[in-house]
Order: structure tokens, then sequence, then C-alpha cells
């Protein structure tokens, strides 16, 4: 029979600091959860940044951070629009935005920004048809056409010429459905669409043989992971993934998937 023996009020201390001991240590070990889960905000809802459930460039990319980081960080894709981004941007909330540009974006408030290096070189493309193709050359160029937009969108150097009626606008919910406007010829003469978009639709609807893109694009961009307020280790951590992803198969396979070139 066992026999439990009352501790002594010294013992009693010595186990209890002891434990307290070994807890301050096993934390002090530990990073904070908070630390090692990052989130990556990202405000496209086109293909092939975002197609369907669970599937998309987006997706593709975060589950390559992971992979990557091999424990250091859990990355978690937040998919959100553009306001509730600069929302979170400005009140200093640290995570990571993807492929954004420096020139869309303007740190107010808490706003702490850091760039990687260039994920994707991109353009927004002008597409027409091959049997009435546009070369743009400037908004003086596309006078008297029709371009198909995106309901919200903004078009550098085109908006004024709209606004003062040189060129009419016909809007659609997505670039999908602009595409396909001008390319079917349903009332549109061009649209815009970005390089990293458009070789994807145009495998998808079989319009490769039937647009035509004109050699001048409306603009010319970067795209890069935005860190926002990120600790030392992750900025660390990030930089090195960017600086070995043209060596990565992975990325080479996931870019070929989607058509960007």
């Amino acid at each position: 029979m066992a026999i439990h023996l009352p501790l002594s009020p010294k013992h009693t201390f010595q186990i209890i600091r002891a434990f307290a001991l070994f807890t301050i240590i096993i934390l002090a070990s530990t990073p904070a959860l908070a630390d090692l889960e990052i989130p990556v905000w990202c405000y496209y809802n086109e293909p092939p940044f975002a197609i369907g459930q669970d599937q998309g460039l987006e997706h593709d990319i975060v589950n390559l951070l992971n992979e990557e980081s091999k424990g250091q960080f859990t990355f978690y894709l937040v998919s959100m629009s553009r306001k509730r981004l600069d929302t979170f941007l400005k009140a200093g909330r640290t995570g990571i935005a993807l492929f954004v540009s420096p020139i869309w974006m303007e740190e107010k408030g808490k706003a702490n920004f850091l760039w990687s290096p260039p994920l994707l070189h991109d353009k927004n493309e002008i597409v027409s048809r091959k049997s009435s193709p546009v070369n743009y050359s400037g908004p003086e160029s596309v006078y008297g056409l029709t371009i198909a937009g995106v309901h919200g969108h903004k078009y550098k150097d085109l908006d004024s010429a709209v606004a003062q009626g040189k060129i009419k606008r016909r809007d659609a919910k997505n670039m999908a459905l602009n595409l396909r406007t001008v390319i079917e010829n349903h009332g549109n003469d061009f649209t815009t669409i970005p390089k990293s978009t458009l070789g994807y639709l145009l495998l998808k609807f079989g319009y490769k043989d039937k647009a035509y893109i004109s050699p001048t694009p409306l603009a010319k961009y970067t795209r890069h992971l935005l860190l926002n307020n990120p600790s030392p280790k992750l900025k660390k951590f990030i930089f090195n993934f960017v600086a070995k992803l043209k060596k990565n198969k992975k990325w080479r396979k996931i870019k070929d998937t989607y058509q960007i070139h």
C-alpha cells in the first residue's frame, strides 16, 4: 500500500518555483503565435488570381509560402475588397498583400510598407479583334472607339478622354465578359487586360487566334509582395523566398498553368 506523506511548505515552494521556471523557459523559447500566423491579403477576384473555390494563383502562392517556410510561419489567405485592404494597412496590421505595385499604394496612418523584389513583370495590354486590330499609341489613337471596361476600374490616360466623350466606354462586371464582347464583336472595339490575366483567358475561351494585342500597352508595371509592419524574421524569410523563385520548379509550373510568361 502506497503511503502519501504531506509535503512541507518548503518542499511545496520548491516544486512551484521549479514549475514556474520551467514554464518561463518554454515560453521564452516558443515564438508568440501571433508572430507565426501571417495573413496574406488579396483583393483580386479575376482569374488567374482567383478561380472558383480554393483555386487560383493566390492560393498556389500561399501554399508555396507554407511549403518553403517549413514551419517557421503559417500563412493563410484572406480575400477582401481593396477598400478593406486599405483600412487594414492604415491601421498598421501586420500582413502581406499579394501582387501589388508601389504605384497603386499610398502609405497612410500606421502603415509601414516594405516591398519585396518583383514577383511578376506585368503590363495592361490593349486587346482587339484580329479582323479589326487596334494599334494603341496614346489616347488619340483610340478616339471614336468604344472600350470595354470593368465597373469601378480607372484607366489611366483614357479616363479623361472618356469624360470628354472622345472615347466611348461600356462597362461589364469582369474582364472575361469584356474580352468576349470584343472578340465576338458585340459593340466594343477594344479592352485592356493585364498580361498576367490575358494568357489564361485566351486559352480558356480559345481566342488565341482571334485576338490582336497592340505592340504598345496601356501601361507597364511590376507586381510585388507588400509587407506591412513585418518582423525582422518575416522580412528575411520573404526576401529569401522571392530571391529563390526564379529557380523554383514549382513556381515555374504554377506560372505555366496560368499562361503567365
